[in-house]
């Protein structure tokens, strides 16, 4: 029988090794064929098979490493515990496996009867890639046994890292600490997932694990209630429950039949989305945040009152957002204002990948959007530098808007306005990075951007002037401005 739980998202020490519990710092760095130790047990391995690795571990410096290797046997370390593992004992442990590459095995067998092996944990996709050791790996052990047998196939010279091994006799989970963290970003209107409140709960025990079934919390601030969609509970990208506060601004927010807490430390988030009419030159707040918690062995709900933070958030507009018009991700942001009050805006469109656009692959798949706002009218676009085998890449919109900018006015058709060439010998001509000047006395808005012609910039510049040497600093400018 195994359980294998996901990491938390906050890094929790295991807060005891129990009777037989093992951290590695007190034995030598470097390869061991035999280890012993009063309070750790004795280890073993066939030379060249393990080691006591200084340089990584999950708590302290020192951790065990096994090699791997394809030989079809790969690497083995037998653990011989000083005192008899009883029947479902809970064994546990932090682990990083060294390799994305193929073969990968991890096994743990325990010894029986007349010294036979019995394989009780199959760790091949428990255990993950990933430093600070993300894999928290737990199993009962399904019989009594004095000695446990790690072994691990991989390329040679990768394996697996084990650290904070453990042994102990499970226990019911049960709650002992939440505290609440503010989220010091803005809440945006016209976003889904704003967290606000960002809740970390520890808990002690393994055993029939504790239930959130509930909480409650209440809009503050000088936003109004009646201007808030919905309040959120989320966990990542997971919507927990979804609640329109009442008209006093309180809210109790339901998970279903509950929703399991994991081993050591959970991560929930409050999120706040506001309306549309939402006054963005107010600021909002949660109090009286109070989860509750159903766990095992204890009569009825648990409420915890963690402190509430102190201080409120400002409330923006989100211009643009992921995915909107198919763009993956919208990055570099370049901001001017002019003389007559024009807010400028200009940022990359990352249409497939939100990675930096060093990597040649990305150019061909990059725009950049120029917006300007008119005083309090909306967000409008201006201009677009095409870095592709793309056309209409400019939009203008009409303005200002007669709401202060809640909503925009319909768009004009685009224009081009920067086009440095399609040809995909040259990897499609990319511009990017931008960056608005404007000209105070003129009014003239000056726009600059790098061109790219195929590997020609950052890591791919030499030595050199021309387009197929180096990097090209390019300029556009509108004496226009607020057409």
């Amino acid at each position: 029988m195994k359980t294998v739980w996901p990491r938390p998202a906050v890094p929790v020490q295991v807060s005891t090794l129990g009777a037989w519990g093992v951290d590695y710092e007190n034995f030598p760095a470097g390869e061991f064929e035999k280890l012993d130790s009063k309070t750790a047990g004795t280890w073993t391995a066939p030379k060249g098979h393990a080691e006591i690795d200084p340089k990584h571990a999950h708590t302290g410096n020192q951790s065990l490493h096994l090699f791997g290797g394809e030989d079809g046997k790969g690497s083995s370390v037998v653990w011989y515990a000083p005192d008899e593992i009883s029947a479902d004992r809970l064994v546990r442990f932090q682990a990083e496996r060294w390799t994305k590459r193929i073969p990968f095995s991890f096994r743990i067998d325990a010894q029986g009867k007349k010294g036979v092996w019995y394989e009780v944990f199959n760790g091949d996709k428990a255990v993950v890639v990933g430093r600070a050791f993300l894999s928290e790996v737990e199993f009962l052990q399904p019989f009594a046994t004095k000695a446990l047998r790690f072994r691990c196939v991989s390329p040679s010279n990768t394996g697996i890292l084990i650290d904070d091994l453990s042994t102990a006799k499970p226990e019911p989970m049960r709650v002992t600490g939440v505290r609440v963290r503010q989220a010091l970003n803005p809440v945006l209107i016209g976003k889904r997932n704003n967290p606000m409140y960002h809740l970390e709960i520890e808990t002690e025990g393994r055993l029939l694990p504790t239930t959130v079934q509930a909480v409650t919390t209440r809009i503050g601030g000088k936003v109004k209630p009646t201007e808030v969609g919905a309040i959120e509970l989320r966990s990542g990208k997971t919507l927990l429950a979804s609640v329109v506060p009442a008209k006093d601004g309180s809210a109790k927010l339901e998970p279903g039949s509950g929703w399991p807490l994991k081993a050591g430390t959970s991560a929930l988030q409050l999120c706040v989305v506001l309306k549309e009419n939402a006054d963005w030159e107010q600021r909002v707040d949660l109090s009286d945040t109070k989860p509750q918690f159903l766990s095992a062995g204890f009569k009825g709900l648990t409420t915890h009152t963690p402190a509430d933070p102190v201080g409120d958030n400002r409330i923006g507009i989100a211009l643009r957002t992921a995915g909107q018009e198919g763009v993956h991700t919208y990055r570099i942001l370049g901001i001017a204002t002019t003389p007559k009050g024009t807010l400028v805006a200009a940022y990359d469109l990352r249409h497939r990948l939100a990675a930096t656009c060093r990597a040649t692959s990305m150019w061909r798949f990059r725009r950049v959007r120029i917006r300007v706002r008119i005083r309090d009218g909306p967000w409008t676009d201006l201009v677009r530098i095409r870095d592709g085998p793309w056309t209409d890449l400019v939009r203008i919109r009409d303005g200002p808007s007669l709401d202060q900018g809640r909503t925009w006015s319909p768009m004009k058709p685009m224009k081009i306005v920067m086009d440095m060439g399609d040809d995909p010998a040259w990897r499609f001509d990319g511009v990017g990075d931008p960056t608005v000047l404007v000209d105070d006395k003129r009014g003239t808005i000056w726009v600059a951007a790098t061109w790219i012609h195929s590997n020609r910039s950052w890591f791919g510049s030499g030595p050199g002037l021309e387009p197929e040497e180096t990097g090209q600093f390019m300029l556009v400018k509108s004496e226009k401005s607020e057409d």
